[in-house]
């Protein structure tokens, strides 16, 4: 995998394995607790609905899954309504916390 030892595996951990951006995971965590979804469909509607994501500049999203029941459900996700003010805030609150940090950042300049 990629923290098996390997050049491929050096570099995700010199990327990914900050102490910041483990603190940022578990506040991901906290806030779809709070929704009362899980991480991954709390992702899905915010890349979905209140990301930068433009599809006037031929952005998309891509749905994937390891099963077609995960497939069909993450593109379910896709239907329901974006995220409240007060969710949306928190998400931007992580994203100050860690903008230092993180590896790259190719959505806002």
């Amino acid at each position: 995998g990629r923290f098996h030892d390997g050049v491929v595996s050096s570099l995700s951990k010199r990327l990914y394995n900050r102490p910041m951006l483990k603190v940022s995971l578990k506040e991901w965590e906290k806030i779809a607790e709070k929704v009362g979804v899980t991480k991954a469909e709390l992702a899905y509607r915010w890349v979905t609905y209140d990301s930068p994501v433009n599809e006037a500049k031929g952005d998309a999203v891509i749905f994937g899954g390891s099963s077609l029941a995960q497939v069909e459900q993450n593109v379910g996700v896709s239907r329901k309504a974006g995220l409240s003010e007060e969710t949306k805030k928190a998400i931007d609150g992580i994203w100050e916390s860690v903008k230092d940090e993180a590896p790259l950042d190719n959505v806002r300049e």
